[in-house]
């Protein structure tokens, strides 16, 4: 029997847009969990924002307390002291999980942008984890960085919403051709618990003879591989239809390819976006 190993690309680090946030900690551990399952890497990556940076320098920027709502002119040391504090607690953070869970784990600190940044240090063999709300940026509104990665075509990306992946409950990856359908496979394997549920796969609506043929496929891919599926088949629209299936099994992620048409379409990434589950991005 295959072992997860002998899968044809496998993740070697998962790496993790963090800043001090409780959301960002609990990313951080879930990603821990992960990664020490596999014998990956977990790699936390800070941002200092360049942006925000500029506009502190500058004399008429003010700030607004949290709770006494008054402005106050910004001051640029306050916030490199702020930054240097921040990397600091993730760091910290970092090594309570590298002892807690018996894996490597570094902290990258970088100044600029966090898209660039990202690119700088992710790549086609990582998965990256960033919240949904997180990482907004200044002009682009909460979610912003999270959607300008899930578009960059070398990365394979989950988003996570505010909860965090229900760790036993199955993964669910759609299947949509021969091409695309066993990269989704392949990393829906990795997010699976071997101890679990195991795996969903959801098959597009076909004609007859077209699906059965597609879940032939998806059936040797499995074989190949040591794994066990339950696999379906849509009967109507398919964005529903994934919407429907991830909220009735509680899926801890939903796989789809970057290639798949529900993306490109409005209102299938709208149903796919409301969902109260991790969203994962295939290369």
């Amino acid at each position: 029997m295959a072992t997860r190993e002998d899968l044809p690309r496998r993740i070697r680090r998962l790496v993790v847009l963090a800043d001090a946030s409780p959301r960002s900690r609990a990313a951080l551990e879930a990603a821990a969990d992960l990664a020490s399952r596999h014998g990956a890497e977990l790699v936390g990556l800070f941002v200092e924002d360049e942006d925000l940076l500029r506009i502190a320098r500058m004399p008429f920027a003010r700030e607004v307390g949290s709770t006494s709502a008054t402005t106050r002119p910004m001051d640029p040391r306050q916030m490199e002291r702020l930054l240097r504090a921040q990397a600091g607690e993730i760091r910290r953070f970092l090594a309570s999980l590298e002892n807690r869970f018996a894996l490597r784990c570094s902290l990258r600190v970088a100044r600029g942008q966090a898209v660039a940044e990202v690119l700088a240090v992710a790549g086609p063999e990582d998965l990256l984890v960033v919240q949904r709300r997180g990482w907004a940026a200044l002009r682009g509104g909460p979610g912003a960085i999270a959607r300008r990665l899930v578009e960059e075509p070398r990365l394979t990306v989950m988003v996570l919403p505010g909860s965090q992946p229900r760790a036993t409950q199955p993964v669910l990856a759609l299947f949509e051709d021969r091409e695309t359908g066993p990269r989704s496979l392949e990393v829906a394997s990795f997010l699976a618990r071997s101890d679990s549920r195991g795996l969903t796969v959801l098959l597009p609506p076909q004609a007859e003879g077209a699906g059965e043929e597609l879940s032939r496929a998806a059936s040797r891919w499995l074989d190949r591989h040591g794994l066990v599926a339950e696999i379906q088949q849509a009967s109507g629209p398919l964005a529903a239809t994934l919407a429907q299936t991830a909220r009735r099994t509680r899926a801890q992620a939903v796989v789809v390819h970057r290639q798949s048409p529900i993306l490109a379409d409005e209102v299938g990434r709208r149903l796919l976006e409301a969902l109260d589950t991790p969203l994962v991005v295939v290369s």
